[in-house]
């Protein structure tokens, strides 16, 4: 990546008669949690052509492998798509299917800005998965550090925001959605803390104190848990994408 970045750059820029970066910064690399964001990320990279007015179909791209996970054969030795398309179910014509339909639903409003910002996040994924992380840094003797907040706090939805969509979405008054009966799971609770925390980015003290959660930690297993059901359900998929979307739209509280 450094010869690529560099040495590469400078040869183009004098080949070129050019100069100035060739890319649009340094190499950085992002460590994600597979399993809940690793098709939000391929779709982003995917889209990212048609974002930037160069194609109308990501399919057009020349430099994209988006057109090869259009099929279930294998057609690069070198590109290996089942990590994604099993994602789809056990792969084939439907998986594809399943895919492409992925792919027109377009980036959600919350990666883009996850993504797009210019201090990208070290490490996108769970809670758990972030403190694993952290934990497994500091047993190797590597210096801690957090994730880069986003600048623009000011434009984060708040509480009372998550609340509402929650509150419209699955029919329930706020102290529906505080209840917790033992064996039984409240999947508007552990939504509503999910937005609360991958949304609002609430602390989890914060959240058990709006819903009256006596152990913080119970926040983050809820958000384990509401991911967990993503990958397994499409259909919880969408629902909660559509519920991303609501919760940043300025105008879901009148």
């Amino acid at each position: 990546m450094r010869h690529l970045g560099s040495i590469y750059a400078q040869r183009y820029n004098q080949r070129h008669h050019r100069d100035g970066p060739v890319f649009r910064g340094r190499y950085k690399a992002i460590l994600i949690k597979a399993e809940s964001y690793l098709l939000q990320l391929v779709r982003y990279i995917h889209l990212n052509p048609v974002k930037a007015g160069l194609v109308a179909d990501p399919t057009q791209y020349p430099w994209s492998s988006h057109r090869f996970y259009l099929t279930d054969k294998q057609c690069l030795d070198w590109l290996v798509t089942g990590e994604v398309l099993g994602h789809f179910g056990t792969g084939g014509r439907a998986a594809v299917q399943q895919y492409r339909e992925f792919m027109a639903e377009g980036v959600p409003q919350s990666m883009a800005r996850l993504y797009d910002q210019k201090v990208s996040p070290a490490i996108v994924g769970t809670e758990g998965f972030r403190v694993w992380v952290k934990e497994l840094l500091r047993s190797k003797g590597q210096q801690d550090y957090e994730i880069p907040e986003p600048k623009n706090r000011q434009l984060r939805p708040g509480f009372d925001q998550a609340l509402a969509v929650c509150q419209r979405e699955f029919s329930l008054a706020l102290r529906d959605l505080t209840a917790v009966r033992r064996g039984r799971r409240n999947e508007a609770r552990d939504v509503l803390i999910y937005l609360s925390r991958r949304e609002c980015r609430l602390p989890l003290k914060r959240i058990a104190q709006y819903l009256r959660i006596v152990a913080y930690t119970s926040v983050s297993m809820a958000c384990a848990r509401v991911e967990a059901r993503a990958v397994k359900s499409l259909a919880f998929t969408r629902k909660l994408r559509k519920l991303v979307e609501d919760i940043h739209q300025p105008t879901i509280l009148t």
